[in-house]
């Protein structure tokens, strides 16, 4: 748990260490869906014992369902326990409609920060005689500010991962992968598509080994290199 919380291991690296490690001399080699069971009931048991909950389950329950049982107990409706009802200035601000900085600039064609407050040309063309609306703001009487509305902006705490949507690639279709490894679609459309081209508005066979039609390979291999 430290070395995936620390150094964001995956439970790849995670399998392939300990095989490497130790399984080579047994010829035993440990499947990635160990290391995530281990690391989900370990992360379960350890909350549970820090709040001082007891948290119990079916045996042999898939990881899913007992991942979903552990959240309705222990998830404490997506908050963090140690920030409920703690606010400061760093993690938590008013909300504000507006910047508090407006730039006193007579020239509405200037772009702040890239003109370094030099003459910007007049506008030439066919809308060069064009009333634009007013933005100058140095000339006209400053109005009291609004009141600050109490409606905080709360700190999100993200692991860093980018991935792609987790839903069925279908239109308006969405349900959860088959697997978010590599499918684009739910269990019923994988049925449904599954040996036709990934391509939208194609129906061919895909090549065996790829998930496009021979007539889109091109498309295919330029996806793989991105």
């Amino acid at each position: 748990m430290n070395g995936i919380f620390s150094f964001h291991a995956s439970t790849a690296a995670y399998s392939e260490f300990w095989t490497n490690s130790f399984g080579k001399v047994q010829s035993v080699k440990v499947p990635r869906r160990q290391i995530w069971q281990t690391f989900i009931q370990e992360s379960i048991c350890s909350i549970a014992t820090t709040v001082n909950i007891i948290f119990q389950a079916d045996d042999n329950l898939p990881i899913r369902d007992l991942t979903n049982q552990a959240y309705s107990l222990l998830g404490e409706n997506g908050g963090i326990r140690l920030s409920n009802g703690h606010t400061c200035s760093e993690c938590t601000q008013n909300y504000k409609a507006t910047a508090d900085y407006a730039p006193q600039n007579n020239d509405p064609a200037a772009l702040l920060g890239l003109d370094d407050d030099r003459p910007v040309p007049a506008l030439v063309g066919a809308d060069a005689n064009a009333n634009p609306t007013n933005t100058d703001v140095s000339n006209q009487p400053a109005s009291a500010p609004p009141p600050a509305t109490n409606s905080p902006v709360k700190m999100i705490v993200i692991d860093g991962i980018v991935m792609g949507p987790a839903h069925c690639a279908v239109e308006h279709c969405t349900a959860e992968l088959l697997n978010a490894r590599g499918e684009a679609f739910c269990p019923t459309h994988v049925t449904q598509f599954g040996n036709q081209c990934r391509v939208i508005g194609c129906r061919n066979i895909k090549v065996q080994n790829t998930q496009a039609c021979l007539q889109h390979q091109p498309d295919w291999l330029q996806h793989q290199q991105s």
